[in-house]
């Protein structure tokens, strides 16, 4: 992931806002790939859905961000931002849809 334009992120952060999916669902299914080690099957048991449907989720979030997960160096660099997230106490209001501080959700 490394530096990311501003403009990268502005296209993606729209696609995520137009997303069928609810972004919250998508955001959850990606903590869970995180949480579980980048295994679909565990993942999708922890959001109690079937694995073809985390499956899509994972592909949704993959088009948007326009990366592919399982290389080990976005892999690392999605962990490591939720891992900052979650020490500064912003990851669950972002899992819940709330906003928090200055940040937008």
């Amino acid at each position: 992931m490394g530096v990311v334009s501003s403009r990268h992120q502005l296209r993606s952060s729209e696609e995520l806002d137009s997303c069928s999916i609810n972004k919250y669902e998508l955001l959850k299914a990606l903590d869970a790939f995180i949480l579980s080690g980048k295994r679909f099957k565990e993942a999708a048991s922890l959001l109690d859905i079937h694995p073809n449907t985390f499956a899509y989720r994972m592909k949704r979030i993959e088009e948007i961000l326009d990366l592919r997960l399982e290389q080990h160096a976005v892999f690392f660099d999605l962990q490591f931002a939720w891992q900052v997230l979650d020490m500064l106490d912003l990851k669950q209001s972002l899992l819940d849809g709330q906003k928090n501080g200055s940040f937008s959700g």
